[in-house]
């Protein structure tokens, strides 16, 4: 064959095999609808990130994704997306510690809030006498003052450590009251005096999510009467710094109970979550 010829062969080959490959091109995905569910989890709890990959090619294609938190590659996970057609990819994900957290999938990005739970309270469980104090009256009853850590915190219940006396009705009731820093009333609401048992043990009141910032108060008003109510129990295990008496709904002027105050720290505690702000953290969430 003729060099000329041959030099025309090659040209037309690679001439076709360049044409071939601008035809197919490369995989074009177009990425879209990152959801997180759920967007708010407890720690520990299973968290699934998604996005929708779309192939705007002409053939089958591998996408190979990577998921990001707070910028920082975690994990990658392939699927196959037939040709003009659509597949989710999704990641797991289980939070160890709680905060706010940028996830990132194909450019796309959104926030996953990760709460942890809190329990505040200041005795130690075991109640210093077989008997609770009796507090009398309307407008009169226990008070504790929270510090919770310095971020947002969202009260979720209140407990008590208390027993019921005497002759209880199915219409008697107590209140529980939340105030802020302010001593100013942000939740209020009664219970039946029934929630608690003659035997003394531990019970939790649903508040909602009632949210604070800095200092705050559970006051906890019974209505008892000397014939019957609600007694609720203390501890000395520490000095006593956050316990109160009320009077009038108010913080009582003058300690009126036989106990020293410093000596009563009221079992009363408050369940609760807290959420940090989005920061590099080293306890990032983790996939499987």
């Amino acid at each position: 064959m003729k060099p000329s010829l041959m030099a025309a062969i090659t040209g037309i080959l690679v001439l076709g095999t360049l044409a071939l490959a601008a035809c197919e091109g490369k995989p074009e995905f177009q990425i879209s609808s990152l959801t997180i569910t759920p967007d708010e989890a407890m720690v520990g709890e299973k968290v699934n990130v998604s996005v929708d990959v779309a192939n705007m090619g002409s053939e089958p294609a591998t996408y190979q994704g990577t998921l990001t938190i707070n910028g920082a590659k975690v994990g990658t996970k392939s699927i196959i997306v037939p040709k003009g057609g659509k597949e989710k990819l999704t990641f797991p994900l289980t939070p160890p510690a709680g905060g706010r957290y940028e996830i990132g999938v194909g450019g796309l990005r959104g926030v996953l809030a990760v709460k942890e739970g809190l329990e505040l309270g200041y005795d130690d469980g075991r109640p210093d006498e077989v008997i609770g104090i009796r507090i009398l009256g309307p407008g009169n009853g226990y008070l504790v003052r929270f510090s919770p850590p310095p971020t947002p915190f969202t009260i979720d219940k209140v407990k008590i450590y208390g027993s019921l006396y005497g002759e209880i009705s199915q219409v008697q009731k107590f209140q529980v009251e939340i105030w802020d820093k302010d001593k100013k009333i942000i939740y209020s609401s009664t219970y039946p005096y029934i929630t608690f048992s003659p035997t003394p043990a531990w019970v939790g009141v649903d508040v909602g999510n009632v949210r604070v910032s800095g200092d705050f108060y559970v006051h906890v008003c019974i209505n008892s009467t000397e014939k019957s109510g609600i007694q609720i129990f203390y501890d000395s295990s520490v000095l006593n710094e956050h316990s109160e008496v009320t009077k009038n709904w108010e913080i009582a002027e003058d300690w009126y109970l036989e106990q020293p105050k410093e000596k009563v720290n009221w079992m009363i505690r408050v369940d609760g979550t807290i959420i940090g702000t989005i920061k590099k953290s080293s306890s990032e969430p983790t996939t499987p």
